[in-house]
């Protein structure tokens, strides 16, 4: 007599929820799998990329971008085969929330403004004003700084005093 496993159930449940810089993926275990193909894409729908073969129900990724949104399907396998894709889910990962101080450097006529990678989507904003003013309410965001945890900004003396401030979105 010849026996042979059927093929495994398509996995149910997937869940992915966002982290700062990861995204924790959930689902429910399939009949007859002994494991479990994790596919992402960045395009709601598909084509989707092998992420991770895992025998385990679930995974974090942590190869991902903080603010780009991801998508994912999960497949079970077995040696009969592949199950057909589970629904989709999806998650943006967020920037941590916690405070942090920038670090500067100056030289060449710039400063060099960063802070840590776990606060990209952060916005650097700036206002300049006469020494004896302090700070006011005329916060400027520094173009292009959510997308990166490091700016140069020209010094120019004449502008009086510079701050700046990180924000959360």
């Amino acid at each position: 007599m010849i026996s042979t496993t059927p093929a495994p159930a398509v996995p149910t449940n997937l869940t992915a929820t966002a982290t700062n810089l990861g995204v924790n993926l959930t689902w429910g275990q399939s009949a007859n799998a002994t494991s479990y193909n994790l596919k992402r894409s960045t395009t709601n729908g598909g084509s989707y990329a092998l992420l991770a073969n895992v025998a385990a129900t679930n995974y974090s990724d942590t190869l991902v971008t903080n603010g780009v949104t991801y998508f994912y399907v999960v497949s079970a396998t077995n040696s009969s085969g592949e199950s057909v894709n589970s629904a989709q889910a999806s998650a943006m990962p967020l920037p941590s929330v916690a405070p942090v101080n920038l670090t500067a450097q100056t030289g060449g006529g710039q400063m060099q403004i960063s802070w840590p990678h776990d606060h990209l989507g952060w916005h650097l904003e700036i206002q300049t004003n006469h020494t004896a003013s302090g700070i006011s309410t005329n916060w400027t965001t520094w173009s292009g700084s959510f997308t990166t945890n490091q700016v140069f900004i020209p010094v120019i003396p004449t502008n009086g005093s510079v701050f700046l401030r990180l924000a959360y979105p």
